[in-house]
């Protein structure tokens, strides 16, 4: 993610930090995040997020807000 980003900063992601696979699908460019991020996110269901922070393993689980009650 860029440093600085909104939308980095949004999804609570920090400088360095490197999406792999949403939902168990690579994230190999802009397709593959639509298909397994957005929409995922769209219809409320989570996502689950493997990636690297630190030049290690992480993970992030990502719901729609709009989705949960309260």
């Amino acid at each position: 993610m860029k440093g600085g980003s909104l939308r980095a900063a949004m999804l609570g992601m920090k400088e360095g930090d490197r999406m792999a696979q949403a939902n168990g699908i690579a994230l190999n460019g802009i397709e593959d995040i639509q298909t397994a991020f957005v929409k995922p996110l769209m219809a409320s269901q989570s996502v689950h997020v493997a990636g690297m922070r630190d030049g290690k393993p992480a993970a992030w689980l990502f719901v729609n807000a709009g989705a949960c009650p309260g």
